[in-house]
């Protein structure tokens, strides 16, 4: 598997791999995903790329606790 230039991870063994659907594209910028792993305590998905890391949630997410 490797991230194509639109955020989107695609199969590129040439049929003979795992196939699927895209069940979402994160607009993760022009550069390649280095790594990604999910949040070890919260709901959410980390992705690095270029030196910096970032948390990918659901735009309804609020944190236990956190002000209204």
């Amino acid at each position: 598997m490797h991230r194509s230039g639109n955020g989107r991870a695609v199969d590129g063994s040439g049929g003979s791999g795992i196939q699927g659907a895209l069940a979402l594209a994160l607009p993760v910028g022009p550069g390649v995903v280095q790594s990604l792993a999910y949040h070890p305590t919260e709901p959410c998905l980390l992705t690095a790329m270029g030196g910096s890391i970032q948390c990918w949630r659901e735009e309804t997410y609020e944190a236990e606790g956190a002000p209204s």
